[in-house]
This record gives C-alpha cells, structure tokens and sequence, in this order.
C-alpha cells in the first residue's frame, strides 16, 4: 500500500487498463489514498468482505456483506456488483445473501 500498489495504477494507465479491484471495505477507511486512485481512475470495485477474515467465521455474513457494500458505494458513489471472497471462504448460503445485497456475479480465481 505504500509503495508497489503505485506501480500498478501507473502500469495500468500506460496500457490504457481499467482493472476491477477486490477490496475489502475497510480499505476505504485505512487507506483511503489508495482507494480514491482507484476510483479517480475509473476502476470497479468487487466486493471483498469488510476485513480480510475467512467468511465462514464471520457471525453475521449477511450484515457484514451489507455493510461492506454500503461503505464501497458511500466512497465510490456506485453500489457494486461483484464479489470475491477472502480465500474463496464462501459457505453455503454466501450466494444467496449476495444475491440478496444485489450482488449479479462471484468473482473466482484460476482455473
């Protein structure tokens, strides 16, 4: 955050790249720096949590979710529309509380 993540907005906009970032909502609190390049720079957020923890331990997913996404649309003025959990930690019931928060799509890593 204070050093690498510089080199990759000024790669992106080299190559003419808006990418879409997986954030944790709180990236919006902590690093706020960061988060407004992002979104200055036309980037889509995805949904990542609120905090960096394994869903399946989150009491409460359904509030952390809406509380996320609330706090990524406050900053960005735009409620997103997708989501990648923190290492694929999804339980059972993630898809349909997403899709209850307005979520259209899960992000998924490798194939």
């Amino acid at each position: 955050m204070r050093v690498g993540v510089w080199r990759f907005f000024r790669l992106f906009a080299a190559l003419g790249i808006r990418p879409t970032l997986s954030i944790n909502a709180r990236v919006c609190e902590d690093y706020p720096r960061v988060a407004a390049a992002a979104r200055d720079a036309g980037w889509e957020f995805m949904g990542h949590a609120w905090d960096q923890i394994p869903i399946h331990k989150i009491e409460g997913q359904a509030g952390m979710i809406r509380g996320s996404l609330d706090k990524i649309e406050a900053f960005t003025g735009t409620r997103p529309v997708g989501w990648l959990g923190p290492g694929l930690t999804e339980t059972a019931e993630t898809p349909d509380l997403l899709a209850e928060a307005g979520i259209r799509y899960i992000g998924v890593l490798g194939l």
